[in-house]
C-alpha cells in the first residue's frame, strides 16, 4: 500500500511540473501561466514567458508548500550546508582580491613614482596631476610663495626623496594632525611614500624667468604610508 502512495505522490508531482499555471506570493507578486521546472528544498523553480525564476516556499501559501512537500527542517539543514562550504570559498576569494588590490596598488606607486629633479626639470607639465613621492618626511616651517600665509590651514613639512634632493611640503591641518604628532613623538624624519600634487592655484612664477618656479617645488600633500 505504501508503495502505491509513493508512486501516485511521484505521479502527482510529475504532472504538476508539465502543467502550466498560476502562482500567488503572500506578498501578492503573482507569476502567471508559470510551468514548474525543478523542485528543490528551499523552493521551486519556474519558467514563464519572461524567464526562468525561482519562488522560495517561505514565499508561497501553506497549501502550495504542502503540495510541494516542503520540508522546513531539510530546507534549514540545506542552507547551513551551504553557508559551510560558501563560507571558505568567500573567505578564500576575499584574500585573493585584497592581494590583487595591493598588487595594483603597488604598480600604480611603481609607474606613478618621481623625483623631485624631475618634477623640477618640467614643473609645468605636472600642473594638478599627483604622483609619488618615495623618501623620508620631516616637520618644516617654511612657507613662502603660493603657501604663504598658509599657516592658519596648512602643516609645513619637507619631503626629501630617494636621491637626496628635497621639496617643500603642505597638508591641511584636519588632514595632517596624525602625522604631525608621529614626527613630533619620533623625533627624527620618517620613511614612507608620499601623493602629492602641484597646484595651479599655489604655483608661483619667476616674472624675469617665467619658465622656472621661483621657489623650487612646492607641493600638497595629499596622502601618506609611512613604513612600520
Amino acid at each position: 500500500m505504501k508503495y502505491w502512495q509513493t508512486a501516485l505522490s511521484i505521479f502527482a508531482l510529475s504532472a504538476s511540473l508539465a502543467l502550466a499555471e498560476d502562482f500567488k506570493t503572500v506578498n501578492g507578486k503573482e507569476y502567471k501561466n508559470a510551468q514548474v521546472s525543478r523542485v528543490e528544498a528551499d523552493g521551486i523553480v519556474i519558467r514563464t514567458k519572461t524567464g526562468i525564476s525561482k519562488i522560495y516556499f517561505l514565499e508561497l501559501p501553506k497549501d502550495v508548500q504542502e503540495r510541494f512537500h516542503y520540508d522546513p527542517a531539510q530546507a534549514a539543514r540545506l542552507a547551513a550546508a551551504q553557508h559551510e562550504t560558501a563560507t571558505p570559498q568567500n573567505t578564500a576569494l576575499a584574500e585573493q582580491e585584497r592581494q590583487q588590490e595591493q598588487q595594483s596598488r603597488a604598480e600604480a606607486r611603481t609607474t606613478n613614482t618621481r623625483t623631485v629633479l624631475e618634477v623640477e626639470s618640467d614643473q609645468q607639465s605636472f600642473l594638478d596631476k599627483p604622483f609619488m613621492l618615495q623618501g623620508t618626511i620631516g616637520i618644516s616651517t617654511y612657507y613662502n610663495y603660493g603657501y604663504n600665509g598658509a599657516e592658519e590651514t596648512h602643516y609645513s613639512f619637507e619631503i626629501t626623496d630617494s636621491t637626496g634632493r628635497g621639496c617643500a611640503a603642505y597638508m591641511e591641518r584636519s588632514k595632517a594632525g596624525n602625522l604631525r604628532e608621529r614626527l613630533l613623538s619620533a623625533g627624527s624624519s620618517l620613511k614612507g611614500a608620499f601623493t602629492v600634487v602641484l597646484l595651479g592655484g599655489r604655483y608661483y612664477y619667476d616674472i624675469k624667468r617665467p619658465s622656472i618656479h621661483a621657489s623650487g617645488l612646492l607641493v600638497e600633500l595629499l596622502d601618506y604610508r609611512l613604513e612600520q
